[in-house]
């Protein structure tokens, strides 16, 4: 197979994982969800707790599988930086999309930001768009959060869950 046809396998694989990780965190949330209608609709607390804890592994998993689709997704990512790499070093057109440095990067950003007039609020909008965010590292500190939450129900299940000894 030519480095071509080896970078389009590259980049296609990347998107590939960076859609199967949506889909992936989609079908969490909708768990999550599911569970949380359970849990706040039940008449019968005694399945609460098990519905947290339930909620709480399922947020586990998740987060588990956000790392290991991010693992996948920088494996493919690399891979078409040195193929983008060594298309360059064939001659022909430079690419700089996967080999670009930081500096460029930031660059070309700062400058698709700038191409347009903005008030006070949307500046702050782009200065915070130039800290570049990692949008799955948010995704797994989301699963986190869910996580803490049904952690904090469950214990709140438990211990509110425990009968008040009779006193005589």
């Amino acid at each position: 197979m030519d480095v071509e046809a080896q970078y389009r396998t590259a980049l296609e694989t990347r998107n590939m994982e960076i859609d199967l990780f949506w889909k992936r965190s989609g079908y969490f949330m909708a768990l999550n969800t599911a569970i949380a209608v359970g849990f706040f609709s039940i008449d019968d607390r005694a399945y609460a707790g098990i519905l947290a804890f339930v909620g709480a592994v399922v947020c586990l998993v998740w987060y588990f599988v956000t790392l290991g689709s991010k693992f996948w997704q920088c494996r493919w990512e690399e891979r078409t930086r040195q193929l983008e790499e060594e298309l360059n070093a064939m001659g022909g057109q430079r690419m700089r999309l996967f080999s670009a440095s930081w500096e460029e990067l930031r660059s070309d950003v700062r400058t698709s930001l700038e191409n347009n007039e903005h008030k006070k609020l949307r500046r702050f909008f782009n200065w915070q768009v130039m800290m570049k965010p990692s949008v799955s590292f948010q995704m797994s500190l989301l699963s986190l959060a869910f996580f803490l939450f049904w952690v904090s129900v469950f214990l709140i299940h438990l211990f509110m869950a425990q009968p008040v000894a009779a006193h005589g």
